[in-house]
């Protein structure tokens, strides 16, 4: 929620395109986050921040660190350095693409 109310349909919008861009990268380097992450908050004050969450809320972990391949570093930077959030971070649901299996 927005500090200063509710988002406005614009900043809905922002919000949503940037959530898509946080989840698509989270699965695409998946297998970089620590073992059991359920969920990305990302912070940009100053430099990208990712806060990877367990499924009961508790930090995990944060990305980029020492681990971090040159390729994550450079796709969230690329994304994330020149937003300006439309609230104080972004959060997102992340899951592993390769545990999961079509409906039949």
């Amino acid at each position: 929620m927005l500090r200063s109310g509710m988002p406005t349909p614009a900043q809905q919008k922002e919000y949503w395109r940037l959530s898509d861009i946080l989840i698509a990268i989270g699965q695409r380097y998946y297998r970089e986050l620590p073992n059991g992450a359920a969920s990305l908050a990302l912070t940009n004050e100053g430099k990208v921040s990712v806060d990877v969450y367990d499924k009961q809320g508790k930090v995990i972990g944060t990305i980029p660190n020492d681990t971090t391949s040159s390729a994550f570093r450079t796709d969230l930077e690329r994304a994330f350095a020149r937003i300006t959030l439309p609230d104080e971070n972004l959060i997102v649901f992340v899951s592993n693409r390769t545990t999961l299996t079509p409906k039949q």
